[in-house]
């Protein structure tokens, strides 16, 4: 528990991956967490307890890795937009691939969304996307947000 509260004021959440070397361990206790939770919730044994889910909820504790990922991109998201101007991240963007094909699967999920298919998108996650004019028309080939200018200016 004090390993990942230090990884919460170090990162500001407690979504830790797999594979975090500052505490190797972390990584599968945060995941036996999450697995012991479902099992109590299920009503199988379990290892948690009420009292334990309820102190981990009070520092943050991510329960839902997939929508954390999601969040996590669109502030990846954001933040791109800021600094380009726009939501279209080129499919070579080396400075976060994990954007660009996330970007690209939005787009595909909304498309399956419209379809009335199932989708990973829900009304909620389109409103934030529509907050950055993600939407927009993609421009014509040859038009394309340029990411190599600013990355020189920051040294890379």
């Amino acid at each position: 528990m004090n390993h990942l509260i230090q990884f919460r004021e170090k990162k500001g959440h407690c979504h830790v991956p797999l594979t975090y070397t500052d505490y190797p361990k972390l990584g599968l206790w945060v995941k036996e967490q999450r697995r012991h939770y479902s099992l109590m919730k299920e009503g199988k044994p379990s290892h948690m307890t009420s009292e334990r889910a309820a102190k981990l909820d009070r520092i943050g504790f991510c329960w839902d890795t997939h929508a954390a990922t999601w969040l996590e991109r669109l502030r990846e998201l954001r933040d791109f937009k800021d600094k380009f101007g726009s939501c279209i991240v080129p499919t070579n963007y080396v400075d976060n691939p994990k954007l660009c094909t996330w970007v690209h699967h939005q787009r595909r999920q909304y498309k399956r969304f419209k379809e009335g298919k199932p989708s990973h998108l829900n009304e909620e996650r389109i409103r934030a996307l529509e907050k950055l004019d993600f939407w927009r028309p993609r421009k014509k080939k040859g038009t394309a947000v340029n990411t190599e200018d600013s990355s020189s200016e920051s040294g890379k």
